[in-house]
Order: structure tokens, then C-alpha cells, then sequence
């Protein structure tokens, strides 16, 4: 993987209770920060207890289903950060009874308590996100917006337009819009927090842009 022809795409990883595919520019990654001669892949379930004061206070405003933590290391070192690379993980979930699986969430957890939502599907008994870098990480059950609602992190990918694509409004003839004014109940929530920003994510409105 450390040389530039390799011809790897991807590489995949199965443990027992996870699968990772890495992506070549991670690969890339993790053998230019690999101190020793081998590389090993640690995906093992967290306590709660076991994080800092300030990301367990921040979990205790959600429905935690579970804690987990996810990191490379090589001799010693742990390596956290793919550098732009990606990886695509798959982990064994098994939903509360009753539970609806398009509510399940799966988030980062910052050290100093922010939470990140990564979007997440859930199949067949696992819960798959991709991630940028590896850390602590929690899966919470929240009602206000579905898992594959959300975006990805980073990298998200938007779909190219070019002049042709967008519409020319100085053809239109119709010089009226009718709005709806009226008011109606709005489900808000700030899912980043830190000290100087929020950020406020809502529920879509029916009929509303």
C-alpha cells in the first residue's frame, strides 16, 4: 500500500462484531504514520463511564443505546486521523423491541463533548456509517429526524450543475407567489454545540422549501 502504483482500491477487514473498508488514501495514511512493522485495527465496546465528564453530560441528553471506540495502532501508537481518507464500517446492532431502525443515530463524541451525527443506515442486524477518522463513538435513538436524512460528516458528495441545468426565472410570466403564512409547531434541536456556535437542525415541514 506504500506505493503509489499499488493498485489497491480498497481493503477490507472483518473482525467479529465489525467490518471496515478502507479506502486506498487511508491505507496511504496509516502506513506513513505506522510506527512499527504491523498495523492492528481495535473496534471494542466502551462504558459510558469510561469517557471524560464532559462527553458523558453530553450523552445524557440522549437515548444511548451504546458506546463503542474505534482506533489503528501500530507499536504503541494509536492513529486516529485518515488524513481525507475514508472508511466505510459496519458494525452488529441489535434495535431495542418497539424501536424504530430509522431512528437510531450514530455520532461522534468529542472530547470536549461535541457531538457529531454521521449518516447511518441500519441492515439486517448492523449499523453502517463512514467515518473520516476513527474515535469514541455512541449510537442514540432520537425520533426528531431519520437516520439516512442526514449527511455525511465530511465529503459529501453534490451533484454537478452546469448553466443549462438552472432555470431561468426572467422567462416566467407569472409575477406572483402565494405563501402560506401560517404558523405551525416546530421540532428543533442543536445536534453541535460548542462554546461560541450551536448549530439547529428541524424537522422538514411538509410543503415547505
Amino acid at each position: 500500500t506504500a506505493e503509489a502504483d499499488n493498485g489497491i482500491d480498497t481493503a477490507t477487514i472483518r473482525l467479529s462484531k465489525a467490518t471496515v473498508i478502507l479506502d486506498n488514501k487511508t491505507l496511504e495514511t496509516l502506513v506513513e504514520q505506522a510506527k512499527g512493522n504491523d498495523i492492528r485495527l481495535v473496534v471494542e465496546d466502551k462504558d459510558r463511564k469510561e469517557l471524560n465528564t464532559v462527553q458523558q453530560t453530553s450523552l445524557s441528553q440522549h437515548q444511548v443505546a451504546t458506546t463503542f471506540e474505534a482506533y489503528f495502532v501500530s507499536d504503541g501508537q494509536r492513529i486516529h486521523d485518515f488524513k481525507g481518507g475514508k472508511a466505510v464500517v459496519s458494525i452488529d446492532f441489535t434495535p431495542e423491541a418497539g424501536k424504530d431502525t430509522s431512528y437510531y443515530h450514530l455520532v461522534y463524541v468529542a472530547e470536549n463533548g461535541e457531538m457529531t451525527r454521521y449518516k447511518t443506515k441500519y441492515e439486517t442486524g448492523k449499523l453502517m456509517f463512514t467515518a473520516t477518522h476513527f474515535s469514541d463513538y455512541a449510537v442514540i435513538y432520537d425520533t426528531g429526524e431519520k437516520n439516512e436524512t442526514l449527511k455525511p460528516e465530511e465529503g459529501a458528495e453534490e451533484t454537478d450543475r452546469t448553466d443549462t441545468d438552472i432555470k431561468d426565472d426572467s422567462s416566467d410570466t407569472d409575477d406572483k407567489v402565494t405563501m402560506d403564512t401560517s404558523y405551525s409547531k416546530l421540532r428543533l434541536r442543536v445536534p453541535t454545540s460548542t462554546r461560541t456556535t450551536n448549530v439547529l437542525k428541524w424537522t422538514k415541514q411538509t410543503g415547505a422549501d
